[in-house]
């Protein structure tokens, strides 16, 4: 994909290419919004020429530290389940009835654990016990599944120029794209937040049990959180900020970015809810630019 602008700044059409019928397309509109991901979206801007005129693009990439285990229960919690005070105790009588030579009391259809623990002036993580679908952590066989629990425990990261993107000028993907190439560095600062950080999650998960062979508490490799943002920021001048606070591109009043990317600033919490604060900002924007068709 590839926008094209006019003299005056604007965008004049877009091109993209239909991978089915392998034929490119022109597409000329009033408005253009761009949300392809934190990544791909300053990668459009950066093949369609606005590096020149934009130096934060790319730059100011923040994203948050993740640190994780996975704990198998202690017995004396999964034997001493306080079922009647949580009103669970008729599940557990109905498990056990049926299946009266499984050692676990946890029914097999019972859901899986989700417990969230919000960031706070003391802790500045959030934290997440539970079981879920990643392609990381996956249970060794003959540990019943029922036993594990996933620990996550995400740090904020504050945003400087120099941890960045950049896209090659001479080197494309098999769909014409730039290559991305990452500069990316801890603070202190940073470091210092994100061994607290892994200091709580072993003390949290030692009252829980004893690791999973293999998934013993480690800081997972950057990108792993998919929770990149600020590599189209936004902010209140162009020297330092890609679009304003309603997502509109600076100098090219009808183009508008979308996604975590517009994120200006340090998080330890999901991002995504934010984003759309943006992009309802940026809709609203749009909205009003256009003129009531006559009656």
């Amino acid at each position: 994909m590839e926008l094209k602008r006019g003299g005056d700044g604007k965008i004049k059409y877009a091109t993209v290419k239909d991978l089915l019928g392998d034929e490119e397309i022109r597409i000329e509109a009033d408005k253009y919004v761009v949300c392809a991901g934190a990544i791909l979206t300053p990668g459009i801007l950066w093949k369609s020429g606005f590096k020149k005129t934009h130096p934060a693009l790319g730059r100011f990439l923040t994203e948050q530290t993740l640190a994780f285990c996975q704990v198998i229960l202690r017995s004396d919690l999964v034997n001493n389940i306080p079922g009647d005070n949580l009103g669970c105790q008729h599940a557990l009588d109905k498990h056990k009835e049926k299946f009266d030579e499984d050692p676990v009391p946890f029914p097999f259809e019972d859901d899986d654990p989700q417990i969230y623990l919000p960031v706070t002036e003391d802790r500045l993580w959030h934290a997440q016990i539970h079981r879920d679908a990643f392609s990381y952590g996956q249970t060794p066989p003959g540990i019943d599944q029922r036993l594990v629990v996933d620990l996550r425990f995400y740090g904020p990261v504050k945003p400087t120029s120099q941890n960045r993107v950049e896209f090659s000028d001479s080197i494309t993907d098999a769909y014409g794209m730039p290559q991305p190439t990452f500069y990316y560095k801890l603070s202190t600062v940073d470091a210092c937040i994100a061994h607290d950080m892994m200091s709580d999650m072993i003390q949290v998960a030692r009252h829980l049990g004893g690791w999973v062979p293999g998934s013993e508490p480690k800081m997972l490799e950057p990108g792993a959180s998919l929770h990149i943002c600020g590599t189209t920021r936004a902010g209140t001048k162009i020297e330092d900020s890609v679009v304003n606070e309603k997502s509109q591109v600076w100098k090219c009043e009808n183009l508008y970015l979308g996604g975590c990317n517009v994120v200006p600033g340090p998080n330890a919490s999901n991002p995504t809810l934010t984003a759309m604060c943006f992009a309802l900002e940026g809709a609203e924007d749009i909205i009003k630019s256009f003129k009531p068709a006559p009656k």
